[in-house]
């Protein structure tokens, strides 16, 4: 590299971004320089409090359309990662919200709160992918061979229904992403729980989902 090159590269930077931890997707100030949506603006459906909080409006449209849900994202950057949120919802029928990694209407798993169909809320793990061939090469399938699997639900009793819920998604290895949740209750968070088993992070991926943009990991609502 030249040194033309060099001082080009040292100035096409986003401040204080880390590609390995690239801190908060949002503040006080807004959505950070690095944060994505899909497939366009969520101008209507996000604000922010004094406190920086991020307000994000329930769509009603779901991750497998080709419409434009209420997401956050950023791309994930790192073999290992850890992403968590903080949540504070109440589901109504047919509402849903937490946390997605997402590559595309295909290929995605979430970390939600929702009701069940007895009305009880829950926080449920689903993961929607084509299924993956014996060697694992990747390639492209028709929409009919997708499936939604909802790999495990975990019931909210009593108190639990109304507390705000903190979200994790980590990957201590690049093949598997572990979600799980913890209570936060006068503002300490309790353990956190993991919900069913470990995602295979190889059926978000470049390789199997055969794209180009690469997985996300944030926050979204429907």
């Amino acid at each position: 590299m030249d040194e033309e090159m060099k001082a080009s590269a040292a100035v096409n930077v986003i401040s204080a971004f880390d590609a390995a931890n690239p801190g908060p997707l949002w503040g006080s100030e807004g959505l950070a320089p690095f944060a994505m949506t899909i497939r366009g603006s969520l101008e209507g459906r996000s604000g922010f409090d004094r406190r920086g909080r991020l307000h994000l409006a329930c769509s009603g449209i779901s991750l497998d359309s080709l419409d434009r849900p209420s997401a956050v994202l950023q791309r994930i950057a790192s073999k290992t990662f850890m992403a968590e949120t903080v949540m504070d919802f109440t589901p109504a029928e047919g509402q849903e919200a937490g946390l997605l990694c997402w590559y595309d209407d295909d290929h995605y798993a979430k970390l939600v709160k929702r009701l069940d169909r007895s009305g009880r809320a829950v926080v449920a793990l689903m993961h929607r992918s084509t299924p993956p061939n014996d060697k694992f090469e990747g390639y492209r399938t028709e929409r009919s061979e997708s499936m939604l699997l909802q790999v495990s639900s975990v019931a909210l009793e009593g108190k639990a229904a109304t507390l705000p819920l903190a979200l994790r998604i980590e990957a201590h290895t690049p093949e598997e992403y572990v979600f799980s949740y913890a209570f936060v209750d006068g503002g300490k968070t309790g353990e956190f729980i993991p919900v069913g088993s470990p995602v295979d992070a190889r059926t978000l991926s470049t390789r199997h989902c055969a794209g180009h943009q690469g997985t996300m990991v944030g926050v979204y609502a429907y």
